[in-house]
């Protein structure tokens, strides 16, 4: 069975790239994803407005990876990044896209290998529900909210 290529965005906190790096060069081995890396300072500086921009210039998937509550360099970045993903879940649901085409990834220090299969299993859940642009994501829709 051939897999379905998807275009991925990932927004990444730069104290992560060491750990994702890994992860994303394992996946993208296959040659069946498009990855748009993108570093932010913090993943709590991630703003709704990135993620549906992403989405609406071509993403299937959105993912953010962040620091475990806790242990965010910026002490509440994390949670402000749960909290945004949330919120851009809401959006998508109301507008009739799935919701889970945005996940949030927390990586610890010695489970690389959990992180691996967790990203793995949302990739394949993004191809098995195929492309986004498909389907309708009207600018003037998110703009209401």
């Amino acid at each position: 069975m051939r897999e379905t290529k998807v275009a991925l965005t990932i927004f990444f906190c730069h104290h992560q790239a060491e750990r994702i790096t890994p992860i994303l060069k394992e996946l993208n081995g296959s040659g069946c994803i498009d990855l748009k890396k993108i570093a932010l300072p913090c993943s709590g500086k991630l703003e709704v407005f990135y993620v549906t921009k992403a989405l609406e210039k071509g993403a299937d998937g959105v993912a953010i990876f962040g620091c475990l509550e806790g242990r965010c360099h910026y002490i509440v970045g994390s949670q402000r990044a749960m909290g945004r993903v949330r919120y851009t879940q809401r959006i998508l649901s109301a507008i009739g896209i799935e919701e889970d085409r945005v996940h949030r990834f927390i990586l610890e220090d010695n489970i690389q290998q959990e992180g691996i299969e967790a990203f793995s299993r949302w990739v394949r859940n993004i191809q098995s529900k195929g492309s986004l642009s498909c389907k309708s994501l009207n600018p003037r829709t998110l703009e209401s909210f």
